[in-house]
């Protein structure tokens, strides 16, 4: 695949009107680190595996 500026653009414009969300697994904190690999490696995930290294 070749990058395209019309199509990089037209995804920029989209993330910055809060149109595209990514498709989210699960969530794990820092210190669950092992289990969020883990999941990465599991069969049956529908979306992203997250790590979450700052509070909100």
């Amino acid at each position: 695949m070749e990058p395209n500026r019309e199509q990089l653009l037209e995804l920029a414009g989209r993330a910055d009107a809060s149109e595209l969300r990514p498709g989210i697994d699960s969530v794990f904190e820092l210190e669950d680190a092992p289990a969020a690999f883990a999941r990465v490696s599991e069969r049956g995930k529908h979306g992203k595996v997250v790590l979450r290294v700052a509070g909100e």
